[in-house]
């Protein structure tokens, strides 16, 4: 696929959308904050780490005018998918990979500006519940396009309802049960 070929893709609409919404970055920011949190349930399945998690959260306060976007430069690479101190080299790695990657592309977004860090960030949130045992419990792409893309490009945080719709599972109760193991 050429570059070309990617702003053909449906991805490749919502990104030049987004960016066309408006000329400051913060829709931009704010998708890539959206799919990134979105996508941290696919790492939380099974990994203990808390790195992809905590470069979240920086992000929030980032985005807040709480932190300086320098914040994030220690979240740049993604986290390397483990538990209990092993590193996943099996098929968990394909979801939980994807996931620390949308989590970096979202933190280089944050801090360097390179818009095409959305499209990689956006793609690698969708790779990681497309290779998830979540992916039929959660309909990732209905709710960016449905949800995501119109806060962001409305510059506003989302709702609590927002946040979860079209998913059908509780995000704190896959924590419990990985902890449980």
């Amino acid at each position: 696929m050429t570059d070309t070929d990617s702003w053909e893709s449906s991805l490749g609409r919502v990104v030049a959308e987004i960016g066309a919404a408006s000329p400051n970055q913060r829709p931009s920011q704010l998708l890539a904050l959206f799919a990134a949190r979105r996508a941290l349930p696919c790492w939380q399945l099974y990994c203990d780490g808390t790195t992809p998690v905590d470069a979240v959260r920086v992000a929030e306060r980032v985005l807040a005018g709480e932190a300086p976007p320098s914040a994030l430069r220690p979240f740049v690479e993604p986290a390397i998918p483990a538990f209990r101190g092993s590193r996943i080299v099996d098929c968990r790695e394909c979801d939980t990979g994807c996931a620390a990657d949308a989590v970096a592309h979202m933190a280089r977004l944050l801090t360097d500006g390179d818009a095409e860090e959305l499209a990689r960030c956006l793609n690698a949130a969708d790779a990681a519940f497309d290779q998830s045992p979540l992916v039929s419990r959660d309909h990732f792409r209905r709710w960016l396009i449905e949800v995501a893309a119109p806060a962001a490009v409305a510059e506003r945080a989302l709702t609590e309802e927002e946040a979860s719709r079209f998913r059908e599972y509780s995000p704190v109760d896959l924590v419990r049960e990985r902890e449980a193991l």
